[in-house]
C-alpha cells in the first residue's frame, strides 16, 4: 500500500488548493465505477460518492476508502487507499494501476492521480493463446510438445531422487477402420469419448495427453509400480467395454499399453519415450488389450538387444555402415526383360553383412525404419542415374517401404522431391510394401499410389494372401504386382490347402490384371508347379540367391534371355 502525501488538514482547504493547481480531471467512466463498485463486493472496501465537480475524483466519482471508513460522508485522504492487490488477489489478477503525486505552484504535495486500467480482455486472450499452444484443439488434452516439456521438466526437478513415477503409451487399434468406414468426422467423436474414458481412470494429479493420431500418454505421479499397473488394466477394461456407435454401426476398440517405471536413472524424455513406445509395440504383438511392463533395471534380452541394435543403426545411417544387394526375380512364362528386388544388409565389423531380419525388428520398435527407407532410396536413386545407360535390360527394380514410410506425408514429399530433381527413368522403379502396411495406412497408400503413378512407378503388394481381407481391398489399391506370402510357398507341395489359396491368387490377379510373384521358391519341383497353377514370377535360392547390387549391370552373364538361349542350346 502506498504511502498518502502530506495534506491539509480538512477536506476543504485541499479542494481548493487543487482547483487552484489545475489538478488533472476527466468526464465519469462507468468502468471505473463498475470497478469501484467490484472492489467494495470483493473485499468490503468503503465508497465515498464525490459531487463536487472541483474534487480530483471530479463528478460523480468514487474513490477506494479504507475499512475503518464505514461512514459514506466524506473522508479525509489519510483514510483513502491507493493500491487494492494487499486486499484482492482477484483484482489484482484485472487491474493494472498507477498512482503520481500532484504538487501545488509551491512544490507541496496535494493529493495523487490513480490510473486504473481493466486487464481482464489482455489477460483472458493470453490465457486462452496459452491453452492452444499447449493442448490438443480436438480433444482438449495436452498435446506432445507440452507432454515432453512436463516430462522433461519432471526429470530434471527429481534427477538423484529416489520417487515412484511411471509413464504411460496407449495405442488405439481401430481408429482407421472408424475413419475408411464412416468418416473423420466419426473418428474424431471416437478420439474424443475415448480420451474422457482415459481421463476418468487416472487421477487428478496426473497428466493425460494425446500425443498423435491415435496415440496417448499418461504420467502417474507418485505411483509405484502395483498402481500403475492397476491403473493401466483399469484402462484396458474400460475401453475393452467400450462400444463406440456411428451411422447404426459399432466398433470394438483396442488398446495396446506400454508402461515405464520412472527412477533415479532416467535422464531424457526422448530415451523414456521411446522405452514406453517399444512396450506399447510389445503389448500389440502380444495381442488384443494387452499391458507390457518395461523394466529398465531387468531388462529382458530382447529389449537388451533392441538398445544395442539402436545405436548401430544409427551409426550405420551415419557413417555409410550399409550396404544394398540385389536378388533377381524370374519369369516363369517367357522370356524378357529382367526384374529384381534391392536387399539391404549392415556391414559388420569383421567384413561381413548382417541380415536385416537382425536388425529391422528394433528398427520397427524404435521408429527408425523410415530413415533407413530414405537411406535406400537415395542410395538407389543416385546409382540408377549413375548407371543411366547399363540398365536398358532391367524391367523393374522393387524397394521395400515399411508401414511407418507408408503412412508418413513427409516421406511422400521426400520421395516426390527425389524424382523432381534426380535424373532417372522411374518406369523401371516399383515400390513394395506388405499387404498389412497398405491396409493399416489404406487412405495415405492410395494418395501416395496415385501420387506415383503419375511418375510411372509401379507398385508391389508383399506378403499377400496373409491378412484376412485381401481380394476385398484390391479394387482400392492400384498395385502391380502381387507378391504371394512365402508361407504358401514353402511346403506348397504337401499343403493342398496353400495350393488352392496359390491358385485363388493367381485367378484373381489374371481377372484385375495384375501379375504374381512366388517368393521363396527353393526347389524345381515347387518351381513347376507354380507355373502350372499360372504364377507369372517366382523369387528364390533355386534361381538365384542375393549378390552385390552392381551384378544387374553384367548384361552377358546376368541376363535371363541368355540363360534361355543356352538351355534351348543343350536340348
Amino acid at each position: 500500500m502506498m504511502q498518502s502525501a502530506k495534506l491539509a488538514k480538512n477536506e476543504q482547504a485541499r479542494s481548493v488548493r487543487v482547483k487552484r493547481s489545475i489538478a488533472l480531471d476527466s468526464m465519469p467512466e462507468r468502468l471505473f465505477d463498475e470497478m469501484a463498485k467490484q472492489a467494495k463486493e470483493t473485499c468490503g472496501t468503503k465508497t465515498s460518492s464525490k459531487t463536487s465537480s472541483n474534487r480530483l475524483l471530479g463528478k460523480q466519482r468514487q474513490w477506494f476508502k479504507a475499512k475503518a471508513a464505514a461512514s459514506k460522508t466524506l473522508q479525509a485522504r489519510e483514510s483513502a487507499i491507493n493500491a487494492i492487490e494487499s486486499k484482492s488477489s482477484v483484482l489484482s489478477a484485472i487491474l493494472d494501476d498507477s498512482a503520481s503525486p500532484i504538487f501545488d505552484s509551491e512544490g507541496k504535495a496535494i493529493g495523487t492521480v490513480l490510473v486504473f486500467n481493466d486487464m481482464a480482455m489482455q489477460r483472458q486472450m493470453a490465457e486462452e493463446l496459452s491453452y492452444r499452444t499447449t493442448h490438443d484443439t480436438l480433444t482438449g488434452l495436452v498435446n506432445r510438445d507440452e507432454f515432453e516439456h512436463r516430462l522433461q521438466k519432471f526429470i530434471n526437478e527429481n534427477r538423484g531422487l529416489d520417487l515412484q513415477n511411471a509413464l504411460m503409451y496407449i495405442d488405439l487399434d481401430q481408429l482407421k477402420a472408424v475413419n475408411i468406414s464412416c468418416g473423420h468426422s466419426a473418428g474424431d467423436a471416437l478420439l474424443k469419448e475415448v480420451g474422457g474414458i482415459m481421463q476418468s481412470c487416472i487421477r487428478n494429479t496426473d497428466t493425460l495427453a494425446r500425443i498423435g493420431d491415435n496415440k496417448f500418454a499418461v504420467i502417474l505421479y507418485q505411483c509405484d509400480t502395483a498402481k500403475a499397473i492397476a491403473i493401466a488394466k483399469k484402462i484396458c477394461r474400460s475401453i475393452e467395454a467400450f462400444r463406440f456407435m456411428s451411422n447404426e454401426q459399432s466398433f470394438c476398440i483396442d488398446a495396446s499399453l506400454g508402461l515405464v517405471m520412472i527412477d533415479k536413472n532416467w535422464t531424457s524424455d526422448t530415451s523414456l519415450m521411446r522405452a514406453a513406445d517399444s512396450a506399447c509395440s510389445e503389448a500389440k504383438l502380444a495381442g488384443r488389450n494387452r499391458l507390457h511392463l518395461y523394466y529398465d533395471d531387468h531388462l529382458t534380452e530382447t529389449h537388451r538387444s533392441d538398445v544395442r541394435w539402436v545405436s548401430r543403426i544409427e551409426q550405420a545411417l551415419e557413417y555409410d555402415g550399409f550396404v544394398l544387394f540385389c536378388q533377381r526375380i524370374m519369369p516363369l512364362k517367357h522370356q524378357g526383360l529382367e526384374h529384381a528386388e534391392i536387399l539391404i544388409r549392415m556391414k559388420d565389423k569383421s567384413g561381413g553383412f548382417i541380415q536385416p531380419d537382425a536388425f529391422l525388428p528394433a528398427a520397427e520398435r524404435f521408429n527408425l525404419v523410415s530413415r533407413i527407407d530414405r537411406w535406400v532410396i537415395a542410395q538407389m536413386f543416385e546409382w540408377m542415374k549413375v548407371n543411366v545407360d547399363s540398365l536398358s535390360h532391367i524391367e523393374t527394380i522393387s524397394v521395400n517401404l515399411s508401414g511407418q514410410s507408408l503412412g508418413d506425408v513427409a516421406f511422400h514429399s521426400y520421395v516426390l522431391n527425389l524424382i523432381e530433381t534426380t535424373a532417372i527413368d522411374c518406369s523401371k522403379l516399383c515400390f513394395e510394401v506388405t499387404e498389412t502396411a497398405a491396409i493399416t495406412n489404406i487412405a495415405a497408400a492410395q494418395n501416395f499410389i496415385q501420387a506415383m503413378n503419375q511418375h510411372g512407378v509401379k507398385f508391389s503388394l508383399d506378403d499377400f494372401g496373409s491378412g484376412v481381407s485381401s481380394f476385398g481391398y484390391l479394387n482400392n489399391l492400384a498395385v502391380d504386382y502381387l507378391k504371394i506370402d512365402g508361407q504358401f510357398i514353402t511346403d506348397l507341395l504337401e499343403n493342398k490347402i496353400g495350393q488352392a489359396t496359390v491358385r485363388c491368387i493367381a485367378e484373381v490377379a489374371k481377372v484385375t490384371g495384375k501379375r504374381t510373384i512366388a517368393e521363396w521358391v527353393e526347389s524345381q519341383a515347387v518351381e513347376n508347379m507354380l507355373k502350372e497353377m499360372g504364377v507369372d514370377f517366382t523369387q528364390g535360392y533355386l534361381k538365384h540367391k542375393p549378390s552385390a547390387l552392381n551384378s544387374l549391370l553384367d548384361k552377358e552373364c546376368t541376363s535371363f534371355s541368355q540363360q534361355l538361349k543356352a538351355v534351348a542350346l543343350a536340348h
